[in-house]
Order: structure tokens, then sequence, then C-alpha cells
């Protein structure tokens, strides 16, 4: 039976050898097997996403209720970006300049809406600056407007008794598993109503593959939107396009579009896969989610090809969209326990 056993590797091992493949066959077909076995998951609005450890997170985008809302870390930067509001406002000399009406918090040393009003050539309009300082360190600010005074009222008050009161620093390994809204470094701990506007995106690109991106989005639409496929047709694709596949989908109880196609254009090749579910107008609950991979991108402002084949750009594709799911939240969230950063 040794010998046996023997005889049979001598074999093939002299088969390898002979062809030449011995050294690279096995290697090249376990790295293959490995590409996007591994992901880490993301919180961006009220979603979850899994993203394969080889992308690298490249940029976020956010607004709830009425602006982009950005970040900064330090007290002193903190205290400085009010002072610097207040001073504009206050000392405003521009005949159609916004100046300061009132300040919601002026004893508050974490909290700062900072209402001013402008004669815009007849119609009086107001902006709101908002501050938030939160543990730690990190702090959230944003101007938005104009407004006319019934909607700065309104808007004033959903920030003053809803959203700084629910407002908090995030870590961005962190799920969060209350309801509420995820974005870079922060979480908003609110429901949503309808009628709300909310908006989220991630965009990664692969490290070793700077061609190929991956971007995510959810955002309410307020008007009725064309679906993807639609869409596509309309735009009469050129005869370049290969249509990989075009096709209705459902991903985790989301009823969508998929269009997947890829092409060469001037001497490039590239792939460009979308799928997209509209979601319901007006319900931040169930919002419109997009997502798009694409290969063959410029890098450092130079065209190149596809780095990726359709079969590696297909599996990276499948792997993101079927992981995206609605964040649980209460009890269903203790079962859902996602990878770690």
């Amino acid at each position: 039976m040794f010998r046996a056993h023997v005889l049979i590797r001598a074999v093939v091992a002299g088969l390898f050898l002979v062809t030449g493949l011995f050294p690279f066959l096995p290697l090249a077909h376990a790295v293959e097997a490995m590409m996007f076995e591994y992901t880490d998951t993301y919180c961006f609005g009220r979603f979850l996403v899994d993203v394969p450890r080889e992308a690298e997170l490249r940029g976020q985008d956010n607004q709830f209720y009425a602006k982009r809302i950005d970040v900064g870390r330090g007290k002193e930067a903190f205290q400085a970006k009010i002072e610097e509001a207040l001073n504009k406002r206050k000392n405003e000399t521009g005949k159609r300049g916004f100046k300061l009406v009132r300040n919601e918090y002026p004893e508050s040393v974490i909290n700062q809406i900072i209402v001013s009003k402008a004669d815009l050539y007849g119609d009086i309009l107001y902006l709101m600056d908002v501050f938030a300082l939160r543990r730690p360190g990190y702090y959230f600010h944003f101007t938005a407007g104009p407004y006319d005074g019934e909607r700065i009222e309104k808007i004033v008050a959903v920030y003053r008794d809803l959203v700084l009161p629910a407002l908090r620093h995030r870590p961005e390994y962190e799920i969060p598993r209350e309801p509420g809204f995820c974005f870079e470094n922060g979480f908003i701990a609110v429901e949503g109503e309808r009628g709300e506007n909310e908006s989220a995106s991630l965009a990664f690109r692969l490290k070793d593959y700077p061609d190929v991106w991956i971007r995510i989005r959810s955002m309410v639409y307020f008007a009725p939107e064309k679906p993807l496929i639609e869409r596509h047709r309309n735009a009469n694709p050129p005869s370049f396009l290969h249509e990989d596949s075009v096709r209705q989908r459902s991903v985790n109880g989301m009823d969508g579009d998929e269009v997947l196609v890829s092409g060469r254009y001037e001497g490039n090749s590239f792939h460009n896969y979308e799928w997209e579910t509209l979601g319901e107008l007006k319900n931040p609950l169930k919002p419109s989610l997009a997502l798009r991979i694409k290969t063959g991108e410029a890098v450092h402002g130079k065209p190149v090809s596809t780095a990726l084949d359709t079969e590696q750009v297909r599996k990276l594709y499948e792997t993101v969209l079927k992981s995206i799911r609605f964040r649980p939240t209460g009890e269903a969230a203790t079962a859902n326990v996602p990878s770690s950063r």
C-alpha cells in the first residue's frame, strides 16, 4: 500500500513538472478562491452592508432633515467654530447679510443653534447654524437655509427638541441596536417620520486594484423616479456595451432592478454593475437604495482597463449586494453579530 501511494505521488509530480504548472496553478487557484471571502460590516443610514476587506473606505456623505452634518474634533476647535459663527452674525455689515436674531442655547457648552435673518430683496429669510459637542471630543456642525419664517421655526424645533438630544458620537465599528440613523462618526437615535429628508452613502476602492470602486447610497425620494431598467433602456445603450444581466431582482425583501453591463471603450475594458430599489416616497424607513460597482475607472487621471475579469467582478458584486439589509433593532439586533474591524 505504501509503495502504491509513493508511485501515484511520483506520477502526479511528474505531470506537474512536465507541464510546468506545479509551482503556479495551485497557488493561483488558492488566491482566486480567497478573494472577497472576508468582510467587515458598515452602518449607513438605516442599513448595514458587508464589504470585503480588500476594499478601503474612501468617502462618506449624509443629509439629515436639513443639511449634511460635518464632523470635527477637539473642544477648542468646537468653541472656535461657535465664536466664528457668532462674530460673523453679530458683526454682519452687508446689506444682504444674515444678522443674529437669537441663540437657542446661550449658556450651553455642548449645544448651539444660532438663528440669523436677512432681507433679500424684500423677502425676510433665515439661516440656522448648528453645533453639538459629544464625547469623546467629537463635534458636529452645519449651516442650513435660507428658509422663510414658518419653515425656520419648524426646523429649529426639530433640532432643539428631537435631533440634538438624540445625537451622539459613534465609532465606525459600532453597530447600534436602537432605531436611528448612522452617519460618519455619529448616530441619531430617532425613529424617522414620513416627510423627513435622509440620505447616506459610502464609497470604497479596492486597495490592490485602484480602478475598482464600490458605491452604496440610500436616500428618500419626494417625487416619482423611473426604475433603473427603464432609465437604462431610455438611454439607448451604445453598441460597445454588453448586457451581462438586465432583470428585476429582489434582495432581502426589497424589490429592485439589476443592470450589469461591461464593454470596451477607446481600448480600455470596464464593468458597470448596478442594483437599485426605489423604496417608498417620503418614507425614511423605506428609502431608495442603490449599489454600483465600477471597474476601469481612471487612476491618477489616466484611463485604464479593468483589473478584474467578469467572474471576479460578479463575485464582488454578489458578495456586497446579498449583504445589504435593514439594520435590525431591539431583540432582533441581539441575533445579528457583525464582523469587527
